[in-house]
């Protein structure tokens, strides 16, 4: 009874123990240090591609014995890389303090080397020196408590000259740190600004942000701030919708966010941000979101052909409807269907469009666009346009897509539409002949009352000489 006791024992001990072990594996997995690392690894294997760059070459893993350095490329098939991108290899170090310096080296290749720090004392250096574009210091260190978050451990010296190299693993005493210009793999923000300044409600508009190379891949957050501060990412703004995060194409230094403009106002800026980090950049320039531009009403935009310009066209910014502009046969509510002002860069004019996306693959089928032509004045309250259809299928759609939908093909056909005036349209009705009309009517009215002006004058004077006889 006693063995059956101690064995159970000795199985849920084992049980503890193992579960214990887990959590500890699992919390070191988590926590685990993604800091930039350096590492002395073969030469071959040092890809930036894969997040591992080149610094220069060594004789050997440093793991066990201490390495020599080499200057000069293709000296040695092992070199110390990095996780963080160090800029270019430069020829020149910073002469002054040589705060730039990684090392000093007693020659070109096969060298032993020594911190910056004994430039002062030692004849290293000359132009024996490795420094690169984006380290802007180092530093030597017995321990790790000297490193800030914008530093890395580059490798261990087994002196502070004449010394060999090891791994910043291995037990040499003398560390030496480099201090990033841009924090170790950091993505920095250089520069925000909105596409344009002005922009109807309702519309899309892009925010343009640059950042260094660092940024590939990052992600990007944006926030909309309106003249008082307040933020559409904490629903401060009624009526706000934030933009969408967008990540950085890699081997690109710029990215292009899209927020659907609203509510009107003026003055908003946006704020974007490289997510999970304090790394951010607000426009420099400020965007003005009108219910419609004023000009829509001052220019009388009634048609998408009205549009003198690819923005205005394809943002539609006067809000003019694209369901009235074209033939009945055609619902623009269907969800499938997308009605608007698309600019022709054929011949550099704004047309009324519709197309269709296939529900099922959510592909575009086709597209019709339509040239309006008018001649009419609104005059009965109708403009009369005429509208020639024509028919381009997407590239994405075969042959048996045409077929399938080739009905859409024989919806987009030409002919007259009337479009509805709007209010404040003006009709042409004083022109030239219409002034001169204008003219004899005052004329007209003129001599009318000059005459009546004389006929009482000759009334009153008739009057008055008879009354002189009878006296």
């Amino acid at each position: 009874m006693a063995k059956k006791l101690n064995s159970k024992k000795l199985k849920l001990a084992f049980i503890i123990f193992s579960f214990i072990y887990l959590v500890f594996l699992v919390i070191n997995f988590v926590s685990a240090d993604d800091s930039p690392l350096c590492f002395i690894i073969s030469k071959n294997n040092c890809d930036p591609q894969r997040g591992k760059y080149f610094l220069f070459e060594v004789s050997s893993n440093g793991t066990i014995g201490g390495a020599h350095v080499a200057k000069n490329n293709n000296q040695y098939g092992y070199a110390v890389c990095c996780s963080f991108d160090p800029g270019e290899r430069l020829n020149s170090c910073d002469d002054s303090n040589e705060m730039n310096t990684i090392l000093r080296l007693s020659g070109a290749n096969n060298a032993h080397a020594e911190r910056r720090e004994q430039y002062s004392v030692s004849s290293y250096g000359g132009g024996n020196r490795i420094c690169f574009s984006n380290i802007n210091e180092t530093f030597a260190a017995n321990d790790n408590t000297q490193a800030g978050t914008d530093s890395v451990l580059i490798l261990r010296l087994s002196n502070f000259t004449n010394a060999h190299l090891q791994i910043p693993d291995g037990n040499y005493e003398f560390m030496v740190f480099g201090k990033l210009k841009r924090g170790p793999g950091q993505c920095d923000l250089t520069s925000a600004i909105w596409e344009k300044t002005q922009t109807a409600n309702g519309t899309y508009v892009n925010m343009t942000v640059e950042g260094s190379q660092q940024c590939a891949g990052q992600t990007i957050t944006f926030d909309i701030l309106d003249k008082d501060g307040k933020s559409c990412k904490a629903g401060q703004i009624s009526g706000c919708i934030p933009p969408q995060d967008i990540n950085f194409p890699a081997e690109s230094t710029n990215v292009n966010g899209t927020w659907k403009a609203a509510p009107p106002g003026e003055n908003y800026t946006f704020v974007a941000n490289v997510s999970g980090t304090s790394e951010s950049v607000t426009s420099n320039n400020k965007l003005s979101v009108y219910l419609t531009p004023p000009w829509c009403q001052q220019l009388q935009i009634t048609l998408c052909s009205q549009y003198n310009n690819e923005n205005d066209c394809n943002n539609n910014v006067c809000l003019v409807n694209p369901q009235g502009q074209i033939r009945d046969n055609v619902d623009c509510s269907d969800p499938n269907v997308n009605c608007g002002c698309s600019w022709s860069n054929s011949d550099n004019k704004c047309k009324v469009s519709w197309s269709y996306t296939d529900p099922n693959t959510e592909k575009d089928v086709g597209k019709c666009t339509y040239t309006q032509t008018t001649d009419d004045d609104c005059s009965d309250g109708l403009l009369i346009v005429n509208l020639t259809a024509n028919w381009t299928w997407d590239q994405s759609c075969d042959q048996n897509c045409q077929q399938q939908y080739s009905y859409l093909q024989n919806q987009c056909t030409s002919g007259l539409k009337s479009v509805e005036c709007p209010a404040q349209i003006a009709l042409p009705f004083f022109g030239f002949y219409q002034f001169v009309l204008a003219l004899v009517i005052i004329a007209a009215i003129y001599f009318v009352v000059v005459l009546r002006r004389n006929a009482l004058k000759k009334r009153a004077f008739k009057r008055s000489g008879k009354k002189i006889q009878k006296n």
